[in-house]
């Protein structure tokens, strides 16, 4: 099993960057907001019960589809600061992730999209943002991308990749290409 995770800032064009990687791999897609959308629907969002599940909920269907040896795609915004989760939380996730994978046998590769905010700003209040409940408010997206330090790798060595002037199927190849992953 391998997975593909590509995390970067909201409107970074993650969801759009994994379907096109999706379309030329065969690989499923398992995006941030199927899972924010389904916790919310519960607990109140960033309530210590909804980072709980959330976390919880990610961490089981990774590990699940690694037991299972299906290949994945999963998007998420690395948000170190963010108030409703833990210090350190995208690093802690990351971790527990691929632990869980590596020990159902599967890999782990990460991929950063970081376009410069003004890509970020042009993309936030696009439509199609909204049939996910995707963040969609310019002046949010600003303040997050000062305080949530969205643009920090993860890893020193994942493979970063800035989206302003690729297409999305570009992207897909190229990180198809660096990961070594099927055609």
């Amino acid at each position: 099993m391998r997975l593909v995770f590509i995390y970067g800032p909201p409107a970074a064009g993650k969801l759009t960057v994994a379907e096109e990687l999706a379309a030329i791999t065969g690989f499923k897609v398992f995006h941030n907001h199927l899972t924010v959308n389904a916790v919310r629907s519960i607990f109140e969002f960033g309530s210590p019960e909804y980072i709980e599940a959330l976390d919880r909920v990610r961490v089981d269907m990774l590990a699940h589809a690694a037991r299972a040896g299906v290949d994945v795609i999963f998007t998420f915004v690395n948000a170190r600061r963010h108030e409703t989760a833990r210090p350190g939380y995208s690093d802690t996730f990351a971790e527990r992730v691929t632990d869980e994978v590596e020990r159902a046998g599967g890999r782990v590769a990460f991929v950063q999209l970081c376009p410069p905010v003004h890509v970020l700003e042009d993309r936030v209040m696009r439509e199609s943002r909204a049939k996910h409940g995707k963040l969609r408010d310019l002046d949010l997206l600003r303040q997050d991308v000062h305080r949530l330090e969205l643009y920090d790798r993860l890893h020193p060595g994942d493979l970063s990749i800035d989206n302003t002037a690729t297409t999305p199927r570009e992207v897909a190849e190229l990180i198809r290409a660096k990961l070594d992953l099927p055609a």
